[in-house]
C-alpha cells in the first residue's frame, strides 16, 4: 500500500489539472481492481472519478486505495 500522504498529493494534482490516473482499489468485499478514471473532487475522505471503462462518476473511499499513479504525462 502507498504511503497515504504521498496517494492525497497524487489524487489532489490530479484534481487540479483533471488528470487521469491509474487507481487499485479495493472494494468493502475485498475484491482488489485497478482503474483507470478521471479524477473530480477530493474530500471528506472519498475521491470522485469518473471511470473511464464505463464513463461514469464513482465513488473511491480514499483508505481503500492501494496504489495511484498519475497517466502519462500532457505533452
Amino acid at each position: 500500500m502507498t504511503d497515504m500522504a504521498a496517494t492525497l498529493d497524487i489524487l489532489r494534482e490530479a484534481v487540479r489539472d483533471r488528470r487521469d490516473v491509474w487507481l487499485g482499489y479495493v472494494d468493502a468485499q475485498g475484491v482488489a481492481s485497478h482503474l483507470f478514471v478521471t479524477a473530480v473532487a477530493i474530500g471528506g475522505g472519498v475521491l470522485e472519478a469518473r471511470d473511464r471503462a464505463h464513463d461514469e462518476i464513482r465513488r473511491f473511499t480514499l483508505h481503500r486505495i492501494t496504489s495511484v499513479t498519475l497517466a502519462d504525462d500532457p505533452a
